[in-house]
């Protein structure tokens, strides 16, 4: 089901993907009366510094926001049962934390649960927890009740195990 924006058009609720063309439209548009029942279709001007900040806001909601992580373990699975189990020095868990940060493009949201392969888990002096699942080619990030999906070239995903401490030679 797809999320639903705070805005309306004729009545109706619009679909996260719309609301920001509708801001867009509104915010360049003036009112305008319909001739077939006098109703008016955009009755307020959005000031377009608010259409602005709504736009930033829709697309930085497409990648994950990871805080600097204190801590970490990573977690081995194999059909489906956790074989194995190291921690993290606090030298790799923060490496993890930035190299999700700089490579801010290519994900999206994912509502799809993938059986794990190799799990990290952060956890950052908030007292969050940030939940990575490498599978495949796939890296899929879960956090703050967001989870997103990127795929992985073969080379990223072997610099990812790399700072994770991975050897990646042992690519299932």
């Amino acid at each position: 089901m797809a999320e639903i924006a705070p805005g309306r058009s004729q009545g109706k609720p619009l679909p996260l993907a719309r609301a920001g063309r509708y801001c867009a439209s509104r915010c360049l548009s003036r009112p305008r009366v319909t001739a077939q029942d006098g109703r008016v279709n955009f009755p307020a001007k959005i000031p377009p510094v608010l259409c602005a900040l709504a736009l930033t806001l829709l697309v930085g909601a497409c990648s994950p926001s990871v805080p600097t992580a204190a801590r970490g373990a990573v977690d081995f699975y194999r059909d489906g049962k956790m074989t194995s189990s190291r921690a993290l020095v606090e030298k790799e868990a923060r490496a993890i934390a930035a190299w999700i940060t700089a490579h801010n493009s290519g994900w999206s949201r994912n509502d799809v649960s993938e059986a794990p392969v190799i799990v990290i888990r952060l956890k950052h002096s908030n007292f969050d927890t940030t939940v990575i699942n490498l599978s495949g080619h796939n890296l899929i990030v879960s956090n703050s009740g967001s989870q997103f999906r990127r795929p992985l070239s073969p080379e990223e995903e072997a610099d990812f195990r790399l700072l994770a401490g991975i050897d990646p030679a042992s690519a299932p």
